[in-house]
């Protein structure tokens, strides 16, 4: 998953820039997000998509004066998006270092790693939901972009 650069031309307009590119950046998030989204998708797409949203959110944040009071629910989905891949993360990385640990074959931390597992599996199940009901849901793609087409200062 790669972060697009955009064509962003100097001698345009900020807002014809915005309405150009904008609109692309979310195409490409949403395909993102629709892998990430998938039932058998790896941690580590997992996590590069939550780098990802956060890009995309601070990218549409530094428009805000542009967009209005509604880029605040269109925020609001990225936020929530970023939570729950954030909580999977973390999940992952205490995985990851209870298993490097000399403590890893004891009972105790068995069942800490079958806790992780069992909230982990919670969460990817709470992402997917949220993503497809919440932001990928029928017609939000179109929504997102002759959202992010009108510009307008506030």
């Amino acid at each position: 998953m790669k972060r697009r650069a955009g064509n962003w031309q100097l001698e345009a307009a900020v807002v014809e820039n915005m309405r150009r590119e904008l609109p692309r950046f979310a195409a490409e998030y949403f395909q993102a997000g629709r892998q990430a989204a998938s039932k058998g998708a790896r941690a580590k797409l997992l996590h590069e998509f939550r780098l990802l949203t956060k890009h995309f959110r601070y990218l549409i944040e530094m428009f805000r004066g542009y967009y209005g009071k509604k880029l605040a629910g269109y925020l609001k989905k990225l936020r929530r998006i970023q939570t729950l891949l954030g909580e999977l993360n973390d999940y992952a990385v205490t995985r990851a270092m209870l298993a490097g640990s000399p403590e890893a074959s004891t009972e105790a931390v068995r069942d800490l790693f079958r806790y992780l597992n069992r909230q982990s599996r919670k969460k990817r199940a709470e992402f997917r939901r949220c993503w497809t009901e919440e932001v990928d849901a029928e017609g939000e793609l179109r929504r997102w972009s002759a959202f992010l087409r009108r510009p307008q200062r506030d």
